[in-house]
């Protein structure tokens, strides 16, 4: 059968709608900033922070419906559209009645300053692996699906042998020299 133009546009501007409205609230509350703050460069920082609060606040909202509202409409409780409405409402709510909550408790400072450096400092600890083994071959299984209890083995056997070269030893030598 042919689809016709007016049905084609349509299911166009189905599928893009949903999307839409999101651009154009994280553009509102990004124009809203800029309306009570102005257009200084010095509020420049806080207009992207208020899009980017936005965009995360959509995305916290839709995760939340999805975990309340999935079971529902999955058993057939509620109808997609209902589900729908009733956490739209009960979103808003509670956006309105506790927000002012959280915004007192992430404004008393979560997190120490000083505690950041600390953190960064100690990172670089854990995305570099302590000991690097180099072998010819993993040990793999017929179907070429890596053997992890002998993989186990293998490090046991190297660690054993002192044939790890071990990175810590390596950026004390750099230090050093």
């Amino acid at each position: 059968s042919r689809v016709s133009l007016e049905q084609a546009a349509m299911a166009t501007r189905q599928q893009y709608f949903a999307p839409s409205m999101a651009f154009a609230f994280i553009i509102l509350a990004g124009l809203v900033a800029s309306l009570i703050l102005g257009w200084s460069s010095d509020s420049y920082i806080i207009i992207a922070g208020a899009a980017i609060g936005a965009y995360m606040a959509l995305n916290i909202g839709a995760n939340d419906v999805a975990n309340n509202v999935g079971p529902a409409v999955g058993a057939n409780a509620l109808s997609m559209t209902g589900a729908l409405i009733i956490a739209a409402i009960f979103e808003s709510a509670g956006a309105l009645l506790a927000g002012g909550d959280v915004v007192g408790t992430i404004s008393k400072g979560i997190i120490d300053p000083s505690a950041v450096g600390w953190a960064l400092d100690q990172m670089a600890y854990y995305k570099v692996p302590g000991y690097i083994a180099f072998v010819d071959a993993l040990p793999l299984t017929t179907t070429q699906k890596i053997q992890r209890k002998e993989l186990q083995n293998l490090a046991l056997r190297l660690l054993e042998r002192n044939e790890f070269t071990s990175l810590i030893h390596l950026k004390k030598r750099q230090v050093n020299t």
